[in-house]
C-alpha cells in the first residue's frame, strides 16, 4: 500500500471531498476506484480515519508502507518517517 504526503492544503467544497493540510499523510485505500477526472479517493492515517476525494495534484507519493492492526503505520525505512515529520513541521511554519 502506498503512502502519500499532501503538498498543498485543500479545502473541501462539495460533499464527498476531504479537506487536507500541507504535510498530512494519506493512504489510497486498496479498494479505491482508479483516479478519475483529477480526483483520487484517499484516507487519513490518523483518527478518525476519514475518507474522501482530493485533487490528485495536491499530494505526492512518499513511499510504501505496511498497515497493521489498529491502523498503526510501519514505514519501510526511517527516511520516509523523517520526511513526513519535515513536511508537517514546514506546514506548521516551524521549518
Amino acid at each position: 500500500m502506498a503512502l502519500y504526503v499532501v503538498k498543498y492544503t485543500f479545502n473541501a467544497e462539495e460533499e464527498g471531498e476531504l479537506s487536507v493540510l500541507k504535510g498530512d499523510v494519506l493512504l489510497v485505500p486498496s479498494n479505491a476506484p482508479p483516479a478519475k477526472d483529477g480526483w483520487t479517493l484517499v484516507e487519513t492515517t490518523s483518527a478518525p480515519f476519514t475518507r474522501g476525494y482530493v485533487p490528485t495534484s495536491k499530494f505526492a507519493r512518499l513511499g510504501d508502507c505496511k498497515v497493521l492492526l489498529g491502523r498503526k503505520l510501519t514505514f519501510q525505512n526511517d527516511e520516509l518517517h523523517r520526511l513526513g515529520r519535515l513536511y508537517k513541521k514546514e506546514a506548521r511554519g516551524n521549518g
